[in-house]
């Protein structure tokens, strides 16, 4: 509001507290939220010291590769079912073997970055396995959850949940929400927004 007045200026950087300079991550490139973003050992560690204080492990997983609404809402909606939501994400090695070399888009470290920016996400992991199967048998989530594309009954890990008494869900994706789709348009947009150059660049003289 302030700087919004008229006559209102930013300050200086050399006035800035050095400490923020330091460690605010724009300046520091380091990623925001990096405690949320945990190894394999560390995830266990903290889900063991979470369950210890009784709270409910949700656990869902995907490359949330070009983050966008629909992930944004499944993510809230997978939030409300336990206390604490741990998002893996695939490797970029992994993406590429699922969906083919020209994906990712977005590394996973910036991937990681972005969930655990959302207030809704409480710990984000990478795996680099085709599925999350290894390292759900290790969490033993109390919720399991999955994007609406998903039947329960083909749901990875589905059956070592309810072995030990938990939930499987499959939330319905928001409708007109996909990445594969947003890729196409983009690529869509690009052809005609460069069909003209062509056309002009080839017409005779």
């Amino acid at each position: 509001m302030s700087v919004g007045k008229s006559n209102a200026a930013l300050p200086a950087a050399s006035l800035l507290p050095e400490r923020w300079s330091e460690e605010d991550p724009y300046v520091s490139g380091r990623p925001v939220c990096r405690k949320k973003i945990l190894g394999e050992r560390a995830l266990l560690r903290e889900i063991a010291r979470r369950r210890r204080a009784g709270q409910r492990i949700v656990f869902t997983n995907g490359c949330f590769d070009l983050l966008h609404p629909g992930h944004v809402r499944y993510l809230r909606a997978a939030r409300r079912l336990g206390d604490v939501l741990v998002v893996a994400i695939n490797s970029d090695a992994s993406v590429r073997r699922l969906k083919g070399p020209s994906r990712p888009l977005v590394p996973q470290q910036d991937r990681a970055e972005v969930l655990a920016a959302l207030e809704v996400v409480d710990l984000v992991t990478i795996f680099d396995d085709d599925t999350p199967e290894r390292l759900i048998r290790k969490i033993l989530p109390d919720v399991l959850v999955k994007g609406g594309d998903w039947p329960v009954s083909a749901i990875v890990g589905a059956d070592v949940v309810r072995a030990q008494g938990g939930r499987v869900r499959s939330l319905p994706y928001a409708r007109g929400y996909s990445t594969s789709a947003l890729v196409q348009r983009i690529l869509t947009r690009q052809k005609k927004s460069a069909a003209p150059t062509t056309q002009l660049r080839n017409r005779p003289t």
